[in-house]
Order: structure tokens, then C-alpha cells, then sequence
């Protein structure tokens, strides 16, 4: 690794090192999660900062030394703030949720530059859009962060049977199989201790057809109203299994997100 380089980033995390110091924690495009202090952050005229805020996006430029290990950010040109998100307690739990999703799952376990790609257009769109429609920028979120993971239920194959799901067909996902079953298999199997949450044949159908859209593509396609709330249930279940652990943001954002 060269000891000085720049990449884009986007700033997950931040903490207090010592009285002037801020650790920081970015997204990079080219490696992934990087940690690195921002050498006097915290004073008021550190130059550093305005530019090391969780959501902030641009080029971070850095030096690791070679002796320590330990890197820091010797400048930052910041390019986005997105104060919409820092200013809409929504949308702010929101990016956090990822953000914490992102630190959780160390980046998904590779695929650097794709993730930073969604982040960064997830982030840009949900700036710029109405509070009303962060669940379904989270949700598009969630499903491709998934995808890149690995880790994305079938909605196409019956978890319980492996028989194909009708397209008309409604399933339910089951926690023990960690798929969706066709609802007859999903009743005749289920047993008091699984959880089997309900999609409509709408919802099934909203995602398989924006799978393959971009993400600008398909956040112009709505889901039917009363999907999103299933939806959003079965993807917190999916990713809080992916880490193995309650997710905090959802914890204390019950009732917001």
C-alpha cells in the first residue's frame, strides 16, 4: 500500500480521540472501510472540521504509516454534505441504519467500489427527496446491498418446496428456511416457534420487477401502500441475521423507520 494516496469516501462514523482528535471511519471506493484520524478535528479551527461529519462525501487524502499501521486523513475535499439527511430526523436514521449496516457486515465482505456506488446514489437520492419516500429509497437500498452480499431471498423458488412460485402467488417468509414459501406450504409447515411474514403477490412482484432497474429507475416505481410495511419487516429481519445482532439504529429508530 503507498503511503499517501486518495480515494473517494463517504464518512460513516466519527469519535473523539483524545481533547482535539477525531477518529474517523469512510467507505472508500478503492478499500473498502478505512479508519484514519483526523488530526485536529475537534478544535474550532481545525481544517479538517466541517469535512469529517458522518454522510460526508468527496476525495479524502491519506497517509498511512508505515511503522504503525495507523492512518490519517491529511485533507478532504469534501463534494456533499447532504444536509437534507442531517437536517430530517428520518432521513437521518435512515443513513445511519446503512451506515451501520455497511460497519456491521465490513462492507459486505468486498465488492468496495459497487457498494460505494449505492451508498453514494442511495444517499444523493434520498437528500434530495421528500421525507415521504425514505422508506422506499431504504428499501431499494437494502434489497441491492443484499444482492451484492449474497445474501438476497429467492422470489422466484418456494423456499419450503422448491417448487416455482406462481406470479399471482402471495408467500410468506420463514425464518427458519430464510426464504419465501407459497403460502400453502408456509401454513402446512410453519411451527409455533417461526416467524412467517406475509408478502402480497403486489409486493413480490414490485421487487422482482425493480431488481433489475437502477436505482433511479426503480425508485419511479411505488410498491402497493400497504406492502411497504411487510417488506420493511422481512429486510430488517434479513440483515439483522446477516450480522447476527439486533441493529441499534433499528432499535432506537422503532417508530421512525
Amino acid at each position: 500500500m503507498n503511503r499517501s494516496r486518495s480515494t473517494e469516501a463517504i464518512v460513516l462514523r466519527t469519535s473523539r480521540i483524545g481533547e482535539i482528535h477525531r477518529g474517523v471511519v469512510m467507505l472508500t471506493s478503492d478499500d473498502g472501510l478505512v479508519r484514519a484520524i483526523a488530526h485536529g478535528a475537534n478544535t474550532a479551527k481545525g481544517k479538517l472540521r466541517g469535512s469529517t461529519v458522518p454522510f460526508c462525501s468527496g476525495r479524502a487524502y491519506l497517509y498511512t504509516n508505515p511503522t504503525t499501521q495507523s492512518t490519517k486523513i491529511t485533507d478532504m475535499d469534501a463534494t456533499e454534505f447532504f444536509s437534507g439527511i442531517r437536517g430530517d430526523l428520518k432521513k437521518f436514521y435512515t443513513a445511519s441504519l446503512w451506515a451501520e449496516l455497511i460497519l456491521k457486515t465490513f462492507a459486505s465482505g468486498g465488492e468496495a467500489e459497487a457498494l460505494y456506488t449505492l451508498f453514494r446514489s442511495s444517499l444523493g437520492e434520498l437528500d434530495r427527496r421528500a421525507t415521504s419516500v425514505a422508506d422506499l429509497v431504504s428499501i431499494q437500498f437494502i434489497w441491492r446491498f443484499l444482492g451484492l452480499s449474497g445474501s438476497r431471498p429467492d422470489l422466484d423458488i418456494c423456499a419450503c418446496s422448491g417448487e416455482y412460485l406462481a406470479r399471482e402467488e402471495s408467500a410468506c417468509y420463514s425464518t427458519m428456511e430464510n426464504g419465501f414459501c407459497g403460502e400453502s406450504h408456509a401454513s402446512a409447515e410453519s411451527d409455533a416457534d417461526e416467524q412467517m411474514i406475509r408478502w402480497s403477490s403486489g409486493a413480490l412482484a414490485y421487487l422482482r420487477h425493480t431488481t433489475g432497474l437502477s436505482l433511479l429507475e426503480a425508485l419511479r416505481v411505488a410498491p402497493p401502500v400497504e406492502a411497504v410495511p411487510a417488506i420493511k419487516r422481512v429486510l430488517y429481519i434479513i440483515i439483522q441475521d446477516l450480522v447476527e445482532a439486533p441493529l441499534n439504529t433499528i432499535r432506537t429508530g422503532s417508530g421512525i423507520i
